[in-house]
C-alpha cells in the first residue's frame, strides 16, 4: 500500500514538473520510452469520413530515416525516401494532406497525394472491414504487423484480429510495449483528442457545494467577466444564469455555449426558454450523435472566463442544482479555479470539442415561451454551507482521454481513508466487475477505510443497492456503503462525483462512476491536492452521511421545590428520539458546565436559592436537544410541615370523638355508667 502511494506521489511530481517546463508526460506511458528499440505502427484511421486515412510510425529510439522502409496493406505499397523519424518522435502519412489539414489543422508529414519522399506503387487503401498493415526494413525483415476484421493469420501477429472500425473508427497503440495482439491496442474516435493528464501548480481555488452555495459561486464569476465566458453543460435552464450572462453580453462580453443536444429524457420547456434566450445574445452550439460522433454524449460540465478563472462542477448549469440560497436543491460539488493556465487549458479543450468538421455539433432552433420557466420554490434550511477558499495543487482529467487510469491510480494510493460520493456506481461494466468496485475491495483488504455514498432516487436504486449489497457483503470491516436519505436532507438528488482521498486529495467532476463516462462521454474533472479544501468537503460527506436530522424531545422528571442538604433524584427516562440516545447531560445549577451524565442522576443542593437544571440530550447523529426547568432549595421543607401539622390535627381529633361515640352509648336512656379499663387487650361494650 505504501509502496503505491509512493509510486503516485512520484507520478504526480512528474507531472508537476513537466507543467512547469511545458512538457506533456502521460501517466500511463511515462518511463516506457527507453523499453522499446525500434519503430512502430502507431496510430491508423481505416475508415473515416470523406476518405481520409493516415497512418503514424512512431519511434522509441534513436533517429531512423526510412529509405527503403516498405509500409504495405498486402495489395498496395508504399516505399519512403529520405524521410526521418525523430529520436522519440513520430510521422503521419496521410492519402490526402489538403483533407489531412481540414480535419487536424496541419499537415502530414509524408503526402501520398503528393508522391513527395515516397514511391506509391499498386493500391494503398486501408478496407473498411477487413484488412492488415505491415512495416518493412530495407532488407525485408518485418518490423510490425496489425490487422483488423475477420479472423484470420497474418505474419507478426498472433491470436484475434482489432474488431471491424465504424465510421470514424481511429486504432491506436497504448504504450510502446509490443506483444502483437490485439491487446497492445485500443479504439478510438476521429476527433477526440488525445490529452494526457495536466497539472497545474499553485492555483488559487474556492470550494463550493449545492445547493447551499453554488448559484452565489457561478453568479460572481460571471459577475466579473469582462472580455470573454464559455460554458459547456449537458444541459442548462437556469433563469440566474441566464439572466447574468445577458447581462455580461450588455458589457460586450463574448458568450459561447455548448449543450449535448440528446439528454437524457429530451429537451425540456425550461430548456427550450433557455436555449431560446441565449441564442439572442449568445454563440449557442448543440452537440449530436451521428453515428460516427466523436463522443456518446457531451457531459462535461465547466466555464472559461476571460482566460483567467474556470469552473469545474459536478452539476449542470440547471435551476434545479443551482437554486437560490434557501431552496432545495441536488448535491453537488465544484470547485472555482482562479488559474490562467488552467484557464487556457480547458478553453482549448471547449474549442477543441467544438469543431464541427466532424459533423457532430450544430444549431438548433427553439422558440422562447413568453413567461421564464422556474422551478417550484421549496425552502432548504437543512444545512448551510459557504464557499471554502484555499489555494494548492491542481490536475486536471478527461474522459475518455486518460480519467479513468488517472483516478483509480489516485484511488489506489490511498493510505488511511476513501470517501465516494456519487450519483452512480453499477456493480457490472458488461460482463466484468466494475474497476471502482474492485479498487474499493482491494483497498478495504488492504485495511483502509472506505466509506461509499449512493443516490437513492428513482432511477438509480436498483442499480445503487445491487453494489451497495455486494460491497457490504464482502465481510470487510472497514468497508461501508450505503444510500444517502434525500428526502431527510432535503435534496432533490444526490447527484455529486466526488472521491475524498486520506487528508490530501479531492476528486470532483463530471463523471460518473461507469463505463460510458469513463470510456465514451467528454466528461472533465479535477483533482485538487489541498488540505483545507479535503477537510471542507470531508465534512460536507460526514454530514450527507448522516440519516436522521430530527432531535430529541428531552422530558425531565424531577421536583419543584427540595431542601438543601437532601438529595434530589433527576430522571430523563421520559426522553424519547427515532434514533440512539448517546449522552445525557446535566447541568444542576446553570453554569454552563456539565454536572453529570446518565438518564437518572441525583444531586444535593448545599446552598438555599433557586436554580435552573439544564439536560442536554444528543442521539447517534448528533442531533442536540435542550431543555430547561427549575427548582426552588429551602433551608427546610415548610410545605411539608405545614402538611405534618395539618395531618396532626386529624389524629387528635380521632379519640376525642370516640369518647363522645362512647358517652352516648353508655349515656343511652339517661343512665350514667362507669367503667375502669385496667389491662390492655380488647373490650366488648
Amino acid at each position: 500500500m505504501k509502496q503505491k502511494a509512493l509510486i503516485w506521489n512520484m507520478m504526480c511530481a512528474l507531472l508537476l514538473s513537466a507543467s512547469m517546463l511545458g512538457i506533456t508526460v502521460s501517466g500511463e506511458n511515462a518511463g516506457n520510452a527507453a523499453q522499446n528499440k525500434g519503430l512502430l505502427i502507431w496510430e491508423f484511421a481505416p475508415n473515416c469520413a470523406n476518405g481520409l486515412e493516415y497512418v503514424v510510425l512512431k519511434n522509441s529510439a534513436n533517429a531512423v530515416c526510412l529509405a527503403g522502409f516498405v509500409l504495405t496493406d498486402g495489395e498496395g505499397k508504399v516505399v519512403f525516401g529520405d524521410v526521418v523519424v525523430p529520436a522519440y518522435g513520430q510521422i503521419v502519412i496521410a492519402n490526402n494532406g489538403s483533407k489531412y489539414m481540414e480535419y487536424f489543422e496541419s499537415l502530414p508529414d509524408v503526402d501520398l497525394a503528393s508522391h513527395a519522399n515516397v514511391t506509391v506503387s499498386g493500391l494503398f487503401k486501408l478496407a473498411n472491414t477487413n484488412d492488415e498493415l505491415y512495416l518493412y526494413s530495407p532488407d525485408g525483415s518485418l518490423i510490425d504487423a496489425v490487422g483488423y476484421g475477420k479472423f484470420r493469420e497474418i505474419n507478426g501477429w498472433k491470436g484475434k484480429m482489432l474488431d471491424v472500425p465504424e465510421m470514424g473508427t481511429i486504432y491506436k497503440r497504448k504504450s510502446v510495449e509490443d506483444t502483437n495482439t490485439a491487446d497492445d491496442w485500443l479504439c478510438t474516435k476521429l476527433g477526440r483528442t488525445a490529452m494526457s493528464v495536466r497539472a497545474f501548480r499553485n492555483v488559487k481555488m474556492c470550494a463550493y457545494v449545492t445547493p447551499d452555495a453554488g448559484l452565489d459561486a457561478l453568479l460572481e464569476v460571471i459577475n466579473t467577466a469582462k472580455a470573454e465566458i464559455l460554458v459547456c453543460s449537458y444541459s442548462l435552464d437556469s433563469p440566474h444564469i441566464v439572466m447574468a450572462l445577458e447581462n455580461a453580453s450588455r458589457r460586450n462580453v463574448s458568450i459561447s455555449v455548448l449543450i449535448e443536444s440528446s439528454p437524457a429524457g429530451g429537451i425540456a420547456e425550461r430548456e427550450m426558454w433557455a436555449y431560446a434566450t441565449l441564442s439572442k445574445f449568445a454563440n449557442v452550439s448543440f452537440y449530436g450523435t451521428p453515428a460516427h460522433a466523436r463522443f456518446d454524449y457531451m457531459h462535461a460540465k465547466y466555464m472559461v472566463v476571460d482566460r483567467r478563472t474556470a469552473v469545474v462542477s459536478t452539476e449542470n448549469f440547471k435551476a434545479s442544482s443551482f437554486p437560490e440560497r434557501g431552496l432545495v436543491g441536488t448535491r453537488g460539488w465544484g470547485v472555482v479555479l482562479e488559474d490562467a493556465p488552467v484557464a487556457e487549458y480547458l478553453a482549448e479543450i471547449f474549442h477543441a470539442d467544438l469543431k464541427s468538421i466532424y459533423g457532430d455539433v450544430g444549431s438548433m432552433t427553439f422558440t422562447a415561451t413568453s413567461q421564464m420557466m422556474t422551478e417550484a420554490c421549496v425552502n432548504y434550511t437543512i444545512s448551510n454551507f459557504t464557499c471554502r477558499n484555499s489555494s494548492g495543487n491542481v490536475w486536471i482529467a478527461l474522459a475518455p482521454d486518460n480519467a479513468l487510469d488517472f483516478v483509480l491510480r489516485a484511488i489506489g494510493s490511498a493510505e488511511k481513508s476513501v470517501c465516494i460520493e456519487a450519483l452512480s456506481m453499477p456493480l457490472h461494466w458488461g460482463t466484468s466487475m466494475s474497476p471502482f468496485v474492485d479498487a474499493i475491495a482491494e483497498l478495504g483488504a488492504q485495511g483502509v477505510d472506505v466509506r461509499v455514498l449512493l443516490d437513492g432516487s428513482m432511477e438509480n436504486a436498483k442499480v445503487n443497492r445491487e453494489t451497495i449489497e455486494y460491497l457490504n457483503a464482502q465481510g470487510l470491516q472497514n468497508v461501508h456503503a450505503k444510500i444517502v436519505d434525500n428526502r431527510e436532507h432535503g435534496f432533490r438528488m444526490t447527484h455529486t462525483k466526488g472521491i475524498i482521498i486520506d487528508e490530501r486529495y479531492v476528486y470532483l467532476g463530471s463523471t460518473n462512476l461507469c463505463y460510458n463516462s469513463f470510456n465514451e462521454n467528454r466528461e472533465i474533472g479535477v483533482l485538487v491536492e489541498s488540505g483545507e479544501i479535503n477537510k471542507y468537503l470531508s465534512t460536507v460527506f460526514a454530514f450527507d452521511w448522516r440519516d436522521d436530522f430530527q432531535a430529541p424531545h428531552v422530558y425531565i422528571g424531577m421536583p419543584s421545590k427540595c431542601v438543601a442538604g437532601t438529595e434530589v433524584r433527576f430522571d430523563a427516562s421520559g426522553t424519547s428520539d427515532n434514533g440512539r440516545i448517546v449522552d445525557f447531560l446535566w447541568d444542576f445549577d446553570g453554569d454552563g458546565n456539565i454536572d453529570a451524565k446518565g438518564v437518572v442522576v441525583r444531586h444535593t443542593y448545599a446552598k438555599v436559592g433557586r436554580y435552573l437544571v439544564n439536560l442536554t440530550v444528543v442521539d447517534a447523529e448528533g442531533n442536540v436537544n435542550s431543555t430547561v426547568r427549575e427548582i426552588t432549595v429551602s433551608a427546610c421543607d415548610t410545605s411539608a410541615t405545614r402538611e405534618a401539622v395539618s395531618q396532626n390535627w386529624i389524629y387528635a381529633l380521632v379519640p376525642i370523638a370516640i369518647c363522645v361515640v362512647l358517652a352516648v352509648k353508655f349515656g343511652k336512656l339517661g343512665e350514667k355508667t362507669q367503667n375502669a379499663f385496667h389491662k390492655i387487650g380488647r373490650r366488648v361494650l
